[in-house]
């Protein structure tokens, strides 16, 4: 008889415990699948894992996906139009026609031709993601550094590059583990 009313108490206690969890849980979810794909090693293979996994998870790889696309153009929008207002490689990069007599007046036009080509040509917004996406994962050994990773591979992935370094310092917890267990409330 005591033990059916110490369980009946005990599930008292653990009912606004799990509450709390489930709680934080469905908040970082995203957070946590979306940090996992920052990991070279792992990409999107390890949350296409984790969700086939467990057929109840109500959380899809569509949903993360989304999730991860909308962060990136946000984000490559956001700084990309900052960065419109003063355009380095418009300076320094582009094609013109050399300021000595050029004979070759077919070159010359030829030169204009690429200088305006290389402006206006544009390419997928996403097209970042996508290919760190579609390359295979890096290597896992013991001396694998992902900060240094993302360093060495910044030319490639610019925007992602910015974006790991946001969300791999960011704490992947904002609760104290004395309030996670706290039956209070």
């Amino acid at each position: 008889m005591a033990v059916k009313e110490n369980f009946g108490h005990t599930s008292e206690i653990i009912k606004p415990m799990q509450d709390k969890f489930e709680k934080y849980w469905t908040q970082m979810r995203d957070f946590a699948a979306i940090a996992s794909v920052f990991d070279p090693r792992c990409k999107i293979h390890l949350v296409t894992f984790m969700l086939t996994k467990d057929p109840n998870n109500p959380q899809s790889i569509e949903d993360v996906k989304k999730n991860l696309y909308t962060w990136f153009s946000d984000v490559a929008f956001t700084k990309s139009s900052k960065a419109l207002n003063h355009n380095p490689c418009q300076e320094s990069n582009s094609i013109a026609p050399s300021k000595s007599k050029d004979k070759d007046t077919a070159n010359a036009r030829f030169r204009q031709y690429l200088a305006g080509q290389m402006t206006t040509q544009s390419r997928s917004p996403t097209a970042e993601l996508d290919l760190y996406l579609q390359e295979t994962i890096a290597m896992n050994g013991p001396n694998f550094n992902l900060l240094n990773w993302w360093k060495v591979n910044s030319p490639w992935f610019p925007w992602l590059e910015m974006m790991a370094k946001m969300i791999l310092m960011t704490p992947t917890t904002s609760i104290l583990s004395e309030s996670a267990f706290s039956t209070s409330g």
